[in-house]
């Protein structure tokens, strides 16, 4: 049998979709690493460039706290090493303590309206019950600088 006359078993939209779908993956991809690392990390998107952040400690000085480190979040895209050497993000690092603590005062604000949490549920529901959910339309909190 030819190989040109084999009819494909996934059709041509469903192959452009996977390949977004892994393309966004790879962008916002989760290392499974101790929650010391970041919380947030994939889950919070740079607004510059979309790659997501990750958690990332730096040690203190011995003699100031030794037994404490910072935590902060970096945009993936800021990594030159992941991008022939070039980074394609100039965003800075962002203090891990305090970019939880917005996203919890976030979180905690909306919790208050059960109402709005509600509608968007339903809303939700009706667009993917409809087929017109986009695939980013889940996007993590961005964070400007």
């Amino acid at each position: 049998m030819d190989r040109d006359s084999v009819p494909s078993l996934v059709d041509s939209g469903n192959v452009r979709s996977c390949r977004g779908q892994l393309e966004e993956n790879r962008r916002r991809k989760r290392n499974h690493v101790p929650a010391r690392a970041g919380l947030l990390q994939g889950l919070t998107v740079c607004r510059r460039c979309g790659y997501a952040y990750y958690g990332k400690t730096a040690p203190r000085i011995a003699q100031i706290r030794p037994a404490n480190t910072l935590r902060y979040y970096r945009c993936t895209g800021a990594d030159g090493y992941r991008f022939n050497g070039k980074a394609v993000c100039h965003n800075g690092p962002v203090r891990g303590d305090q970019l939880e603590q917005v996203v919890w005062g976030q979180v905690r604000s909306l919790l208050e309206e059960p109402d709005r949490v509600a509608d968007e549920y339903r809303r939700r529901i009706g667009q993917a019950h409809d087929g017109a959910a986009m695939p980013d339309e889940n996007r993590s909190p961005q964070i400007t600088r």
